[in-house]
């Protein structure tokens, strides 16, 4: 009897240590050998089963079973972070269940909006718990420098520019863990990817800089209303027909005059300029100045980028825009006047 119960005993502990080593083959092993990352998304009240079922239709686990005992065992229910992530085929269960239990690497959505100057990005980034706002402006004015010869379409910039105007704005998914020069990169390669090479040859055949395409986007973003209610193509058309205006007053030597300028170096966004304000001494004073200013007063759309690209040829010098968006022209300074009058000095404040 005695035997008996000791052959069995030995029977249970050969399975038990078997099926250990079987389970931690399973949690180790990956689904694949690919490599390719997919995003892998965890929905607010997603329950382990829920996880492991999305895992496994994506193809990111072999088996469900193993995956929920392994989350089971190690107490992880509970740890389960909310957010996007990036996992590969390749990855095991050990491996995937750190990555989506660690809030370190779930994704942040953060949306940069058209418009914007590096010291809005930086406060909006340093809002979302990013990074430090006065570490981030730092970084892109001073601490950038080196990154010019990593990108082609930074080749014209000016050497002491900062990178204002170029971190496009867009909507971006970042880890909460992301460096500053990880965030600054993806929005530079970004703008590298929609400014793309038949926009660059447009500029070069213009002989035109891109350091001068995107400073004067910058300012028609400010000055000039994307219309919304327009078609895709047509969205921009008020922006091109300003972009040819300005165009046309480098060409014959007048001064911009643009608000968005004087605004830009008054850290401030007045619809009324006073006459103090516009007498200020500064390089992006545009009504003292001739020119275009020392470099973007924003970071542009893509829209304002074309539109500067592709202006569309018209017979005015002055424009207005009302304040619910609308643009008046005028072909003369008089008819400008009374254009200001009209929309602008007769309606409510």
């Amino acid at each position: 009897m005695f035997k008996i119960i000791r052959r069995l005993l030995v029977v249970i502990i050969i399975a038990a240590i078997g099926g250990w080593l079987w389970y931690n083959y399973q949690i180790t092993v990956s689904a694949s050998a690919d490599a390719n990352q997919k995003v892998f998304e965890i929905k607010n009240g997603s329950t382990v089963n829920m996880v492991s079922q999305d895992l496994f239709d994506q193809g990111l686990i072999k088996s469900k079973f193993y995956f929920e005992t392994y989350i089971w065992l190690n107490n992880l229910q509970h740890n389960l972070v909310q957010g996007r992530f990036y996992v590969a085929p390749n990855m095991n269960v050990k491996e995937i269940v750190g990555a989506i239990t660690k809030p370190g690497m779930t994704e942040k959505v953060i949306r940069i909006q058209e418009g914007w100057n590096l010291r809005e990005i930086a406060a909006y980034l340093d809002l979302q718990s990013l990074v430090n706002k006065d570490d981030f402006y730092g970084y892109v004015t001073t601490g950038s420098y080196n990154l010019k010869s990593s990108y082609d379409f930074l080749q014209d910039k000016p050497n002491l520019a900062d990178l204002e105007g170029y971190l496009f704005p867009d909507t971006y998914y970042y880890y909460n863990n992301s460096t500053i020069q990880e965030i600054t990169e993806k929005m530079l390669k970004n703008f590298g990817n929609r400014v793309d090479d038949t926009m660059r040859a447009e500029i070069a055949k213009q002989n035109r800089s891109l350091f001068e395409v995107v400073t004067l986007a910058s300012i028609l973003e400010k000055e000039v209303m994307i219309d919304l209610s327009q078609p895709e193509e047509n969205k921009n058309q008020d922006m091109r027909m300003v972009a040819d205006i300005f165009l046309k007053r480098l060409k014959d030597g007048m001064p911009l005059q643009s608000d968005a300028t004087i605004n830009y170096l008054l850290g401030s966004s007045t619809e009324q300029l006073t006459v103090d304000d516009l007498k200020i001494e500064n390089p992006y004073n545009t009504y003292l100045n001739k020119g275009l200013p020392p470099g973007p007063i924003d970071n542009p759309s893509l829209y304002a980028i074309k539109a500067a690209i592709y202006p569309i040829d018209n017979p005015y010098y002055y424009f207005l825009t009302t304040r619910d968006g609308k643009v008046i022209y005028a072909k003369t300074y008089d008819e400008h006047l009374q254009n200001k009058k009209k929309y602008l000095d007769s309606q409510p404040q």
